[in-house]
């Protein structure tokens, strides 16, 4: 979960997105900007399931029935480890696509998108 929290606020947005690296970029100018609901109408349906799965297991946890897969997500709470500056799709085969995501001091990360319904979502390590 603590990885998945990390992943959320590195990479900060996405709204429709068209392309992999669109969807890549918009999640984390939402996650940068803290708003949360977009950062989670980019996530790809694997995240969702996850971040739904362990919603239930941290309420059954506090004993309380009502913790939604959306108040998992941790977007804007920290400053990112460090701020993305360039997409590039490194393979792309169908509905799916790997998008390498770079920062201005050499950082890398690579995440896995998906396309649903003509647009791309990210799916989160």
């Amino acid at each position: 979960m603590k990885r998945l929290a990390v992943a959320i606020v590195f990479v900060a947005a996405c709204g429709g997105a068209r392309s992999p690296e669109g969807a890549v970029r918009a999640l984390a100018e939402a996650a940068e900007s803290g708003d949360r609901d977009a950062v989670y109408e980019r996530l790809g349906p694997a995240t969702r399931a996850r971040l739904a799965a362990d919603a239930l297991k941290a309420a059954q946890a506090a004993g309380r029935r009502e913790i939604g897969a959306k108040d998992l997500v941790a977007a804007g709470w920290s400053p990112p480890r460090w701020r993305a500056a360039e997409f590039d799709v490194m393979s792309r085969s169908g509905d799916r696509a790997t998008v390498e995501v770079r920062g201005p001091a050499h950082e890398r990360e690579t995440v896995t998108c998906v396309q649903l319904d003509g647009e791309w979502r990210v799916e989160l390590p």
